[in-house]
């Protein structure tokens, strides 16, 4: 009896599993951040001779320089003193890096220094008011910053005749190392304010 043939033809041998090489394709290079600059003074306002601190920071940036009131080639962060002064004085940073330039700036104010205390006087509004605002500047046009507000039953509320003290750190703080200073007056009740009078102008010391 003929054996039967049960055998599948086929090559002998194992398997044959091709390799495979994997590959990444580079994302795209990150954008570095923005290049931010920070500088402050402390104290911001001196008196003639004196001095202040400048301190500042960087960040995303890989070079700085001073301009104004400083110069040369800073490092990322840092503080530096600066003085005596006798007139005010701008300082300027700015800093470089990938992404590009950024600067940042203050300005420190020098004042006379003196020590004084400013009064003005003016005849009480008839229209028994709430109280007074006085405002201050250098000139009479810029009379505008509110420096004191006189309130009906306060220590320093005088109906008969109104007058306000305002020490030469108030003055030098909005005048400068100006000469002079010009105080302006309003009245005010629940109607809100009257108009302005005329201001007065007085010399400083």
């Amino acid at each position: 009896m003929a054996g039967c043939g049960g055998g599948a033809g086929g090559s002998s041998g194992g398997t044959n599993v091709a390799s495979t090489t994997s590959t990444t394709t580079p994302g795209p290079t990150p954008v570095p951040g923005a290049v931010n600059v920070s500088l402050a003074a402390n104290p911001l306002t001196i008196a003639t001779n004196g001095s202040s601190t400048l301190s500042w920071s960087a960040t995303n940036a890989t070079s700085c320089s001073a301009s104004g009131g400083w110069s040369g080639t800073k490092p990322m962060s840092g503080t530096q003193n600066i003085g005596p002064l006798t007139a005010n004085a701008t300082y300027k940073l700015t800093c470089s890096g990938a992404a590009g330039t950024n600067s940042s700036s203050v300005t420190i104010t020098v004042t006379s220094g003196k020590v004084y205390t400013l009064e003005a006087a003016w005849a009480a509004n008839p229209d028994n008011p709430d109280g007074y605002t006085v405002y201050l500047g250098a000139t009479a046009g810029s009379a505008t910053n509110l420096v004191k507000t006189l309130v009906k039953g306060g220590t320093d509320w005088n109906p008969q005749a109104p007058t306000v003290q305002l020490p030469s750190t108030t003055v030098q703080s909005v005048v400068g190392s100006g000469s002079q200073a010009c105080v302006l007056i309003k009245a005010y009740n629940a109607a809100g304010l009257s108009p302005p009078s005329q201001a007065t102008c007085i010399t400083l010391p």
